[in-house]
């Protein structure tokens, strides 16, 4: 609809510069043709020139010889104009007041009596050039400024000596015929064009010069003209800037195409306008905000009126048949319930109709069925319920190909298969016949980038009695199960009693950033249960982003949401690396943006070896740990001070890590940075002796590459950039020097 829309604003404009240019051409040609053929003199009387300038409303005409030229023209700048007739005489220029009524001149307006050489003006040289290389009578030349007046273009035409042109046809050129458009002419009608909402035409040529617009397009002076690249009024010059960039010149833009520019959307349609040797380029700009606006009034119109038909019938018919059709209503209310497995809002009266009350009795006890086993139900099946509603149906291949299976097997007919795919096309706008195609819950993966988080429990063993982990479990399930309503969690799986996982997708909010959200709510709901013993649980979690394929797979009689890809176990062995350095949420640097960094208090871990989805080859991940939010409560703003010192001993010891392990080329001193990166996780551990973990280990590393180096700036940095730990049923902690393994530290553990 917008490219509709846009194209109706380029057509009239075309038209209009059409019916501008056009005249000028004929009225060029006339003259010239009037000369050659001997109708008038090569000085054309006052009458002859007035009466064609009345008629055709040039704003500049007249006949341009080597040494001479009689011209009628507007002269000051638009609006304030007066019509002076110029003829040349000697070297100068002289301008006469012009009698309205005849064209006769009255008196002298100007006597310019300085140098003037017609075979020196832009637009004789231009126009001999262009009659040599097109090879033709007429031109339009390129906008040069008239004297004494603003910017025009010209339509120049051939004039031959007559004489030698009656008798012999020889064409002798002599002089030209020209009549002028004032390009003010143009960007008036430009600035009355209206698009959607803010949207703006611009005019220009090839050279990126502005013809007209209909936003400011002027220069500081208002005389000279500027480049489509400098237009400041509703950031077009820097629009047009990222337009080159993107596509390297303006010349090779598609007709119609979306772009960003500075956070703005736009969409741009280029129309070229040719005509003779002229090549313009219209540019028509909508704001992609003004086309959602336009079509979100359009569509709240059409739903109004459709709503008020609605309704209208609706009151009709409930006037009629409310007693007979109550219940199918409330029966119909009560399955678009089930449907979505809203099943504590279903409920059952009873009804003066036998009939009816006994499907209540029927349906009561299959919504009390189907609430026994709902819990079993994994929680991205009542994901894609809550959006059936609201995501347009399009089956995917594998879809297809499995209706399309099922069709031929049970009917074999060509005729019944043709029937059976008008069927599914036509009908998949209807819910009804969405369930039936086997579209409510969409088979086959989306290729999608998603963040998983897996939460891992340990210490449970032969002690832990079978009703502690029955209470556990229940608090945790209810937890997790109001978590998952409120955050929008993609899926849920629980692998087993202590092992369990979230998977969230980019949506209107970024994966990573509600998966650490709801990691650090897990947390609580976590340490807020106690076992028997009234012991605290111990756990940990490991939160990763990275791409993946995510969807349902399987048949129509077995599927299962999937995710294939590294990324699920990337994230259990994070949360296995979380246990053993006593970390309770620990991050992939993917997941680690400048936003995340500005909301939650994190710090540096180690390096992991990990595989990356659609990579060869494994990666260094840097790990962190979130945690806290990077804010303070209302009731702790006595601590504030305290707090944010502590924030800075961890945005301190993030920036340490960074600057030796992260660095993409060696830097002069490296073996010094790299012990100023010691002394502040040193100095970590002696202002905080109870959390030393982690720092010490990182301390750790740094020792041993301090002297394997033997100081050697190259050998350090070699060492710190191929710095990792790998994870197998140990912790490994290696690096690389002239391509020989260097083994750091091993600790056993049960993994």
């Amino acid at each position: 609809m917008t490219k509709d829309l846009i194209g109706k604003v380029g057509d009239k404009t075309v038209s209009y510069i059409n019916s501008e240019i056009e005249p000028h051409i004929k009225l060029s040609m006339s003259l010239a043709a009037d000369i050659n053929n001997g109708v008038i003199g090569e000085k054309p009387k006052l009458v002859y020139l007035y009466e064609k300038y009345k008629i055709f409303k040039s704003s500049g005409l007249g006949v341009f010889y080597p040494d001479q030229l009689y011209t009628y023209t507007l002269t000051g700048y638009p609006p304030n104009t007066i019509l002076t007739y110029l003829e040349k005489l000697n070297e100068g220029i002289i301008f006469w007041n012009v009698n309205e009524t005849d064209g006769s001149t009255t008196s002298v307006f100007r006597n310019d009596s300085s140098t003037y050489h017609v075979t020196e003006q832009p637009y004789w040289n231009q126009s001999l050039q262009l009659f040599e290389e097109l090879q033709t009578n007429v031109i339009i030349g390129e906008p040069y400024l008239v004297v004494n007046s603003g910017m025009a273009i010209y339509c120049s035409t051939k004039i031959y000596n007559s004489s030698h042109y009656l008798h012999t046809r020889q064409k002798q050129l002599i002089g030209i015929a020209k009549s002028n458009l004032m390009l003010n002419s143009i960007q008036e009608f430009l600035q009355e064009l209206t698009l959607i909402g803010n949207g703006y035409v611009i005019l220009a040529e090839l050279n990126d010069l502005v013809i007209g617009a209909s936003i400011n397009s002027s220069s500081s002076e208002g005389r000279s003209r500027v480049s489509i690249f400098d237009l400041t009024d509703k950031d077009a010059g820097q629009l047009m800037k990222d337009v080159r960039s993107q596509y390297g010149n303006l010349k090779e833009i598609p007709s119609f195409f979306q772009i960003y520019s500075l956070g703005v959307g736009y969409d741009i349609s280029k129309v070229d306008y040719k005509f003779l040797n002229v090549h313009w380029i219209l540019y028509m700009v909508v704001f992609k905000s003004d086309v959602e606006k336009t079509t979100n009034i359009n569509s709240g119109i059409s739903v109004g009126v459709a709503i008020v038909v609605i309704v209208f019938g609706v009151v009709c018919s409930f006037i009629i048949g409310h007693l007979v059709t109550d219940p199918l209503r409330f029966l119909e209310n009560q399955f678009l319930k089930i449907k979505t497995f809203d099943l504590k809002s279903c409920n059952f009266n009873s009804s003066k109709f036998k009939e009816v009350d006994s499907i209540y009795e029927h349906l009561f006890d299959m919504v009390t069925w189907l609430n026994e086993f709902k819990s079993f139900l994994p929680e991205n099946v009542f994901n894609q319920l809550k959006n059936f509603e609201q995501v347009e149906w399009k089956p995917s291949l594998f879809e297809k190909d499995q209706q399309s299976i099922k069709v031929s097997s049970e009917i074999g007919t060509s005729k019944m298969i043709k029937t059976s795919t008008l069927r599914n096309s036509t009908t998949s706008s209807q819910n009804s016949s969405k369930i039936t195609t086997g579209s409510l819950f969409k088979l086959g993966l989306n290729y999608s980038r998603i963040s998983v988080v897996n939460v891992k429990l340990f210490g449970f063993n032969e002690d832990t009695s079978a009703h502690d982990l029955s209470n556990i479990f229940s608090k945790i399930a209810n937890g997790l199960s109001t978590l998952c309503k409120t955050m929008q969690v993609s899926d849920l799986h629980i692998f087993s009693m202590d092992e369990y996982q979230l998977t969230f997708v980019d949506g209107n909010k970024k994966c990573e950033s509600s998966a650490i959200e709801a990691s650090l709510k897990i947390c609580k709901i976590l340490d807020n249960i106690h076992g028997k013993s009234e012991r605290k649980l111990c756990y940990s979690i490991g939160i990763f982003t990275d791409m993946a394929f995510v969807g349902n797979v399987g048949s129509n009689s077995l599927r299962s949401y999937s995710i294939v890809g590294p990324i699920v176990q990337n994230a259990r062995k994070l949360a296995t690396f979380g246990q053993t350095l006593d970390c309770k949420i620990l991050v992939d640097s993917g997941s680690v943006s400048p936003i995340i960094i500005n909301q939650y208090v994190l710090r540096p871990v180690d390096r992991l070896e990990m595989e990356i989805f659609n990579s060869k080859t494994k990666h260094l991940i840097s790990v962190h740990e979130i945690l806290r939010e990077n804010s303070i409560n209302p009731d702790e703003w006595l601590y504030e001070l305290e707090q944010s010192n502590c924030n800075s001993q961890f945005k301190s010891l993030q920036n340490a890590f960074v600057s030796i392990f992260e660095v993409e080329s060696e830097e002069a001193n490296f073996s010094e940075k790299v012990r100023e990166s010691r002394r502040i996780f040193q100095r970590y551990i002696d202002e905080n002796p109870s959390d030393t973990l982690v720092a010490n280990r990182i301390i750790y590393v740094l020792n041993f590459l301090l002297d394997y180096s033997k100081d050697s700036d190259n050998a350090l940095f070699e060492l710190c950039k191929n710095y990792r730990t790998t994870l197998h049923y140990s912790i490994n902690s290696l690096s690389c020097l002239n391509c020989v393994p260097v083994e750091i530290s091993n600790i056993n553990f049960k993994c």
